[in-house]
């Protein structure tokens, strides 16, 4: 009669330990998956921008114009960021956290701008101000590409 009391102890015993061990396997099993998965959608939306700000230079460099389409394709792209933006800073290193969110942002101010700047060239196709400053924002997105290959590297 002992006997079985302690084996019925036993058994209960194993069996919770089995179940939080479990838990915690899951626990650390789901972080995993959310980590790689944020940083593959990392990867896939500067990868995405930066093959849009190729396509910018080469219409740029052939027409003159920036291309709205082109403009709200990088906005697309940057809101799948700003949708997931807790998550996928957490997820990242902390070395590179501040270079993502900071290169985000830059590339959100440079489309913002660039859109309104075409806006104002379309309504006023003399102004040189304008005329001017478009180059700039191109320069500013090379200099962007630039940056998203470096950031794709560090998040591998």
């Amino acid at each position: 009669m002992n006997r079985d009391i302690w084996m019925i102890l036993l058994g209960s015993l194993l069996a919770f330990s089995g179940g939080l061990a479990s838990f915690f396997i899951q626990t650390w099993w789901h972080r995993k998956l959310i980590k790689n998965n944020t940083l593959n959608l990392l990867k896939w939306m500067i990868g995405s921008i930066s093959s849009v700000i190729s396509r910018i230079e080469e219409t740029y460099e052939k027409t003159n114009l920036l291309w709205n389409d082109l403009l709200y394709q990088i906005s697309l792209d940057l809101t799948i960021f700003e949708q997931n933006r807790e998550i996928s800073l957490i997820s990242v290193n902390p070395s590179i956290r501040q270079q993502v969110y900071d290169w985000c942002m830059k590339t959100r101010t440079n489309t913002s701008l660039s859109l309104g700047l075409n806006q104002m060239l379309l309504s006023n196709p003399q102004n040189d101000w304008v005329k001017n400053d478009i180059p700039q924002k191109i320069q500013l997105f090379k200099e962007l590409k630039n940056d998203a290959s470096k950031l794709i590297e560090k998040l591998k």
